[in-house]
Order: C-alpha cells, then structure tokens, then sequence
C-alpha cells in the first residue's frame, strides 16, 4: 500500500475510549491519512482501576511509546497526536516533554481549566484523599448533557458500555500538577499546535 500521507494518534477524553473517535477514522482514512487509538490505562478496553493513574507521566509515557512504534514501523511519515479534554492534557504534556517526537499537536476541549467551579475546600479533600485513599472511585460530575448538543451523541455516550462516570483523587492532583506545569512552562513550547474549543463548552 501506498505510505500515509501522515499518521494521526487520537488520545481520549475522560470516561471514554478510543472507539468514540470512529468519526475521524471515516474522515481521514479516505483522504490517505493513517489513524490510530488505544484506551488510556483505566479506560475502555484497557487495563486498570478506572479512572486511576499513579502518576500522570504514565500517559505520556504511553504516547511516546505508541509513537515509537509507528516510527519503528514507518519513519519517514510525519506523526501527529490529537488529544480531547483529558486526553489534551496528555497531549499537551506530551508535547511540551517530547518536542521532537511528532510533527505537530492538535487539541480539542482542552482541559486546561474546568468549567465546573470545584470549592477550594473540595481541592483540599482531593490532596488529602489522593495521599491516604488515591484510587477512591468518585463521579466525575461531569453530566452528559453538557457533552454535546446533539441528542445522538448523549445517548450513545449514555447506553456505551466501554464508558464510565468516575475519576478519583489522584487523578485530579496529577491532572491539577499538570495544569500548573503547562502554564509554568509555557514559554518552552516549540511544536506546531492547533487547538480547537467549543464557546459554550461546559466541562473544559
């Protein structure tokens, strides 16, 4: 076959899985893209206490390595990584580590702030619970009505199987130390990014 124009990585967004991102498949593949996913660990069909990590750097470690795969695979085809509210975070965080390993970052929904107001006194229990109970399954808060406008898209997020609603305190601090590290380090970025938001965003 002939090489890809490029190769496109989808990272997922929270609750959810790679096989919600059909859609792009459907779009790029006929115009000669390469498209791939894989369920973040606690996710979909992936391993591991849902909606956990031990350390946010675990997903990123996981990004590179499914690009170093692609590369092994096909070094000559440039590679670009496309996140989705969670999953922006890792991309971003992907991108600001690892600068040389792809050709450019796409975001969408990024979730570099909630929309949710969390109570600083709720920030407070998630450290003290992220140290003494750190995979305690909470719901996320995240209604699926605010997912989309499009009353197909909440029902198929609704009746998936492979989706969940939960998150839990150690997730939370790593996804806050994150936050705090892309903008402390803003000034280092150096790939080319494209970041897509929704004006009447409700979560991100």
């Amino acid at each position: 076959a002939d090489r890809p124009r490029a190769h496109l990585i989808i990272v997922h967004g929270l609750g959810e899985h790679c096989g919600r991102y059909q859609n792009y498949a459907d779009y790029f593949v006929p115009r000669g893209y390469s498209v791939h996913g894989a369920d973040a660990r606690g996710h979909g069909r992936s391993g591991g206490k849902r909606g956990y990590v031990e350390r946010f750097d675990q997903y990123v470690t996981d990004v590179k390595q499914r690009v170093a795969h692609i590369r092994s695979v096909d070094a000559a085809t440039p590679v670009f990584v496309l996140g989705h509210s969670l999953g922006s975070l890792i991309t971003l965080k992907f991108g600001l580590d690892h600068p040389a390993d792809s050709r450019g970052i796409i975001v969408t929904g990024t979730a570099l702030r909630d929309a949710l107001v969390m109570p600083r006194w709720k920030r407070r229990v998630a450290t003290m619970l992220s140290n003494v109970t750190p995979a305690l399954k909470i719901d996320n808060g995240v209604l699926t009505q605010y997912l989309s406008h499009d009353p197909a898209v909440i029902a198929a997020f609704d009746t998936d199987p492979l989706n969940h609603h939960w998150g839990t305190p150690r997730l939370a601090t790593e996804a806050e130390k994150v936050r705090v590290d892309l903008y402390g380090r803003a000034g280092e970025w150096s790939v080319p990014l494209l970041m897509l938001h929704g004006g009447a965003d409700r979560v991100c």
